[in-house]
């Protein structure tokens, strides 16, 4: 797995890089087959902040952290990390095993199952009142829901946009305040 290191508004000392790429790179025993993982450090006032992407197919796990410790921020993006890893391949089993109990078959499941054994942002721009200040582009496929659903969860986002299997259409999935999910579907003329 190749990590990539950088540092924006400041300047990441060689040690933290190779503790950052050494903490991160352990965690390709949950995901071997990712190919690659970025680690993006930035300072603001006192906080350090790390945000941790990992790509394999795809799929993208994404962790951010800060404290008042360059060490301290990798730690705890390499555990939210881990843990998302952990909680995607255990329900992945478990939605595996229900298709073969139901007798069907998982492609998404089997598939990511087996890698486990994007999005890319453009830069921030000048702050103006009513102005886009990010941008941000993904790969998009078509998804089932349920899939939709996983990625947004992964990303730890409270809404995903993708393109519905079922109908074609770009869509959203959220996370409403009572625990459930939305979807949102433009109405075709």
């Amino acid at each position: 797995m190749r990590v990539f290191v950088k540092g924006t508004n400041v300047r990441v000392p060689p040690a933290v890089r190779e503790y950052a790429e050494r903490k991160i790179g352990k965690l390709e025993k949950y995901a071997r087959f990712v190919r690659e993982a970025s680690i993006a450090f930035s300072a603001q006032r006192s906080w350090f902040i790390v945000e941790v992407t990992m790509v394999f197919g795809d799929t993208v796990i994404r962790a951010e952290e800060k404290s008042n410790d360059m060490y301290v921020s990798v730690d705890l993006a390499a555990e939210k990390v881990e843990a998302q890893l952990r909680r995607l391949k255990g329900r992945l089993v478990a939605r595996k095993r229900e298709a073969a109990s139901a007798g069907t078959v998982d492609e998404f499941a089997e598939g990511l199952l087996e890698q486990m054994g994007g999005g890319e942002e453009a830069d921030l721009e000048e702050l103006e009142d009513g102005s886009i200040v990010r941008t941000k582009t993904f790969p998009s496929k078509p998804m089932g829901v349920t899939e939709a659903i996983l990625q947004m969860e992964l990303l730890g986002h409270d809404f995903f946009v993708f393109i519905n299997e079922a109908n074609g259409l770009p869509s959203v999935v959220y996370a409403r305040t009572d625990g459930n999910y939305g979807l949102l579907v433009p109405e075709t003329a």
